[in-house]
């Protein structure tokens, strides 16, 4: 990496072991700079011989950092969201929602465009939710419950910028999950069971009258 290994008694003294119990053998130390999403962190690494890996952040990393892992959607956020980074690579296709043509939303405005899901995506009642990696766009997308025809349906989007905010054709917007479990079932054929609820419905019947 050409960066100078500094000696750290300290660590040289301790044992630092494998996920295996094998000893492993601390070179010295470097400070080094990662970048998270353009965010510049300083700190400082153990350098361990013949490591399998390049890079490992361990624990006081992630702390000093304030990393949180959310294993739902498989995103890590730093410093109170102010980065995310995704930990398992990209989005899978049948979970997302893509701009079915190029818009351009004028400034402050808010507008309604036609979408696309992926052929994998089987459901007919969807939840259309914001992508948890698209915090920092310059765009917000509404959290709405939606019925597709074919692969397509549409998304309410607000270009909160004072400049036009302009989507091509297959941009990833949202994500978008089957609803179907979290639908309430309707009340319209069920029977009151007992008086108090036949009368409780009745006052609410005439009140609507």
């Amino acid at each position: 990496m050409g960066i100078k290994t500094e000696h750290y008694s300290a660590l040289t003294s301790k044992n630092l072991l494998a996920a295996d119990g094998q000893t492993l053998t601390v070179k010295g130390q470097i400070q080094a700079t990662i970048s998270l999403k353009g965010l510049l962190v300083p700190h400082s690494f153990v350098v361990i011989q013949g490591l399998n890996y390049n890079v490992i952040l361990g624990i006081e990393f992630l702390k000093d950092t304030h990393c949180k892992l959310d294993l739902d959607y498989g995103v890590a956020s730093f410093y109170d969201d102010l980065v995310l980074l995704p930990m398992y690579g990209k989005p899978r296709n049948q979970n997302v929602v893509r701009a079915l043509d190029s818009v351009a939303i004028p400034a402050a405005t808010e507008a309604i465009i036609k979408v696309t899901v992926s052929r994998k995506f089987r459901a007919r009642t969807a939840l259309i939710e914001p992508d948890v990696m698209n915090t920092q766009r310059s765009f917000l997308v509404a959290k709405a419950l939606v019925n597709l025809k074919g692969r397509q349906t549409v998304s309410r989007l607000c270009n909160r910028n004072d400049e036009q905010c302009k989507i091509k054709k297959g941009k990833i917007l949202a994500t978008i999950n089957d609803a179907t479990e979290m639908l309430i079932p309707s009340t319209s054929n069920m029977k009151p069971n007992t008086k108090a609820e036949r009368v409780k419905r009745t006052n609410v019947s005439r009140e609507k009258n």
